[in-house]
């Protein structure tokens, strides 16, 4: 970045696509810092996510929402600074419940995907996506993230799984065999979903979590409830958002829901509170 800072021209808008630092911890490497900002892209995805740093102007967000617009892209600009920006926290939701379903041996890798594919009309499951974003990358992501002491705990007891994968090579798509056998994954084939047994409960045990991410992120001030819906419709290819869904269920299903993930370790109590408190609000 201070090698770019130095070459490109005074009016140049320099941007960050690492979605594992904040803008604030790289900015001081550049002279430029009101021109410096998070653009960060979603797997070739329309979804773009625009975060400026503690210097960063208004103008230089208007200027990358405006490019991504001219792209045909859906822009995603954050209230705040926020690490792995708002979908990645909800695909982290996701697969860290998969993980901790299959770790615990609650559920098998083809009901997990079953369950989230036939109830969310979803082109791919959990694990189809950790084999997607390559399970190295995954497990290495798990070990640096700076969450809180529940949520690290829990990380701890499914790194196991993916760190046992890893060592035996076996590293998602681009090595041909993870969680599936490449290219050939079982989860293309026209009868992996026909099994519908055991689907509906492991399903609100994954959808509960998502969601109780996307509440968490908006309580926090990160984004709004309707721009993380878009977000998330728009990465993922889905007809609804996490919001979409709290409004199906109300406020007190919601709390319902958090409940059995607590009960299931999957969430904090103290979590589940927060998230309850702001959807009562909402």
């Amino acid at each position: 970045h201070a090698l770019f800072d130095r070459l490109c021209g005074p009016s140049t808008i320099l941007t960050t696509n690492t979605s594992s630092m904040l803008v604030s911890e790289i900015e001081g490497a550049v002279e430029r810092g009101e021109r410096f900002a998070a653009l960060h892209s979603h797997l070739g995805s329309p979804l773009y996510d625009i975060v400026g740093g503690p210097r960063t102007t208004p103008e230089t967000v208007d200027v990358l929402r405006r490019f991504v617009e001219s792209l045909g892209g859906v822009p995603l600009v954050l209230r705040r600074e926020y690490r792995g920006y708002v979908v990645n926290g909800l695909i982290g939701a996701l697969t860290r419940t998969a993980l901790q379903l299959l770790a615990r041996g609650d559920a098998t890798v083809p009901l997990v995907d079953r369950a989230w594919m036939l109830h969310r009309s979803a082109p791919i499951g959990p694990f189809g996506l950790l084999d997607l974003f390559g399970l190295d990358v995954v497990a290495d992501n798990m070990r640096n993230a700076t969450d809180s002491v529940d949520q690290a705990a829990r990380r701890s007891k499914v790194l196991p799984v993916l760190s046992d994968m890893v060592d035996a090579g076996n590293l998602g798509m681009k090595t041909g065999s993870g969680f599936y056998r490449y290219p050939d994954a079982a989860y293309h084939r026209p009868d992996f979903l026909d099994d519908r047994t055991g689907t509906e409960a492991i399903h609100r045990l994954l959808v509960g979590a998502v969601i109780h991410r996307a509440v968490l992120i908006a309580a926090d001030g990160v984004a709004d409830p309707d721009d993380i819906d878009r977000a998330w419709q728009a990465a993922m290819g889905l007809d609804s958002g996490p919001f979409d869904v709290v409004r199906e269920l109300g406020s007190d299903e919601f709390r319902e829901v958090s409940r059995e993930l607590v009960v299931s370790d999957l969430i904090a109590a103290t979590e589940a509170e927060r998230a309850g408190d702001y959807v009562d609000d909402l």
